[in-house]
């Protein structure tokens, strides 16, 4: 099956933007082009794949679609660091229009924009723009900024502070950029020549009510939605659920300005330049680098990014000419939680390494084979996608060694594809959560191993609390549930004993037993190195499924392990994602370089 949506990388005066072009089936374009406004940060990160549908059923019903990331955000060119980061944005925008129109003929533009994307869409409503679909807007940036910096002050799971600015879920947000989304007020942001407006608001939380008058008394033709399943659909990657009001509410509107506007159809017009061999250059840290978007199997499903250096500045002459190759971690597509891959390949290629970061089948952008489900997150097929990828490696750039690395869900793919003779040199496999998986667990299993790991450690450091106690007298402990964990970790922990003794005694490990696997690994020559954050259940689950067979490849400096203190299971503050940085390039991957 052949990609339904075609890579380009666009710009000008310095902007290198990267984006999805999404053409209608029939050839034909309807003269109106769909240019989608993404929301910034893990929000984002929630909703890529929602949104490349929708830009998909757009183009279904005859108009061009195009979705893209800002300067600065997911994988076009800059840093949140980069100043003037909203002017930025706003100037995407407008390049985009200008790209969608010159690629599609299109003649009238709507921008579809999600949260702050609604919001920038608004800010960019120029005469070229004919309308605007406003999904969950964000009228006053300043309490959104307001809900962060809540959860930062209340200790909640990744957020935490940052000198001179904020850092939420792992994005970054500079001082310069919060002051100029908090001067932001949608309802005193004239918009001139009249524009048809859909607001599809949220129900839990609606914020639009005075927009929507504010538009009406400019003589904008407006219509108010309300739509359920907000949180569902931002709650995590794998988990998200797009909401079903909202694809029927964007298309039926759309039929409807068509049918009044009665735009001429227009013939699509050639590409700009060929998407397969799409990329784009700039310089990074004082290096050129250039990025290419590329398909990666024959059927062209799957989709990644490479990174090289243009001229790199670390001599790595007579050395093996090395690849990394990045995985998704978990559903997040390829540029990884708090955008660590994106940044990590472009480090990367910096320092002498070509990389590659891509998206497994029915992962981000890449499709699913036929029959497949999307968004399966320990899918069966990722060996086999992983295969392809180092294939891609060694024949199109000329790689003589890869590294592979994965974080969760990309560490437990990274092992299975070396345990399945994937020819890489060596795997980094971060925080990874289970060494087994079968079909039809879930995620949220809560009796799976590494959840298991986790309550029995809490028992622990609960155990000499008097509060504690006082809960289990009064009934507040489901005791029940506390004695089926520990029978769990019990048996775990028995069997690890018979895998240990059995190790001593010479006998083999057990049929696809982890010790095996990574003694399998070893005997091929594949370095491998665990990085567990403090307090990850995935070492004690290390321990507990290989420990003998962990203590004799560390001996032999075949196997190591690294710790990253202060740092969570995405490595979401900045500070412990240079140091897992740092220790990847100075202790991992150059000293084996050479």
């Amino acid at each position: 099956m052949r990609q339904r949506f075609d890579p380009i990388w666009f710009g000008g005066s310095g902007y290198n933007l990267c984006g999805w072009l999404h053409r209608p089936r029939q050839g034909g374009s309807s003269g109106t082009g769909i240019l989608f406004c993404n929301p910034l940060g893990y929000e984002e990160i929630c909703a890529h794949r929602a949104i490349r549908d929708l830009a998909e059923a757009c183009a279904g019903q005859g108009f061009p679609a195009l979705r893209f990331d800002y300067a600065g955000t997911g994988d076009s060119a800059g840093d949140a660091t980069d100043p003037r980061q909203v002017e930025g944005w706003l100037a995407s925008i407008e390049i985009a229009g200008r790209t969608l129109r010159a690629e599609t003929g299109a003649t009238q533009i709507v921008l579809a924009g999600l949260r702050i994307g609604a919001t920038l869409a608004a800010l960019c409503a120029s005469e070229e723009v004919q309308g605007i679909i406003a999904m969950a807007p964000v009228i006053r940036p300043r309490a959104y900024l307001r809900e962060l910096r809540t959860l930062q002050a209340a200790g909640s799971p990744g957020i935490s502070g940052n000198a001179g600015g904020l850092e939420a879920g792992g994005f970054q947000f500079s001082e310069e950029t919060l002051k100029s989304l908090g001067a932001i007020d949608l309802c005193k942001v004239v918009i001139r020549e009249s524009k048809r407006v859909l607001i599809l608001d949220r129900d839990d939380l609606p914020g639009a009510r005075d927009w929507v008058d504010w538009l009406g008394s400019q003589g904008h033709e407006v219509e108010q939605q309300r739509f359920a399943g907000y949180s569902s659909w931002m709650s995590s990657p794998h988990e998200s659920v797009v909401p079903g009001q909202l694809l029927p509410a964007v298309l039926t509107w759309l039929g409807q300005w068509q049918d009044q506007r009665q735009t001429p159809a227009s013939t699509c017009p050639a590409p700009m330049r060929p998407a397969e061999s799409n990329s784009t250059c700039w310089v990074q840290s004082g290096t050129p680098i250039r990025e290419s978007i590329v398909h990666l199997d024959p059927e062209k499903r799957l989709v990644g990014v490479v990174t090289e250096a243009v001229e790199p500045r670390v001599d790595l002459t007579g050395c093996p000419r090395r690849a990394i190759l990045l995985l998704n971690a978990g559903a997040t597509h390829r540029i990884g939680p708090g955008r660590m891959s994106t940044d990590f390949a472009r480090r990367a290629a910096v320092e002498g390494f070509v990389s590659l970061r891509m998206d497994l089948a029915g992962i981000g952008d890449s499709v699913a084979a036929s029959g497949d489900p999307d968004n399966v997150v320990y899918a069966r097929s990722a060996v086999r996608d992983i295969a392809s990828a180092v294939e891609a490696l060694r024949n199109r750039y000329r790689i003589d060694e890869i590294v592979l690395i994965g974080l969760c869900s990309g560490a437990y793919h990274a092992l299975k594809a070396a345990s399945s003779g994937a020819a890489v040199a060596m795997i980094v496999m971060l925080n990874p959560l289970t060494f087994r998986w079968n079909e039809g667990m879930t995620l949220g299993e809560q009796l799976a191993p590494h959840r298991v790991v986790q309550d029995v450690n809490r028992y622990r450091q609960n155990l000499l609390r008097p509060e504690t106690w006082v809960k289990a007298l009064r009934g507040r402990i489901d005791l029940i549930a506390v004695l089926r964990r520990l029978t769990i970790h019990a048996r775990d922990m028995s069997l690890a004993g018979a895998r240990y003794l059995a190790g001593m005694a010479g006998f083999s490990g057990f049929a696809g037993d982890l010790g095996t696997q990574l003694e399998s690994i070893a005997g091929r020559g594949v370095r491998m190195t665990f990085i567990f954050s403090q307090g990850e259940p995935g070492i004690d689950l290390l321990h507990a499924e290989a420990g003998h067979s962990v203590k004799k490849l560390m001996a032999g400096d075949r196997l190591h392990i690294e710790h990253i203190p202060g740092g969570d299971h995405t490595f979401t503050a900045r500070a412990a994602r240079e140091v897992l940085f740092q220790k990847l390039f100075n202790q991992i991957i150059r000293p084996a370089a050479c």
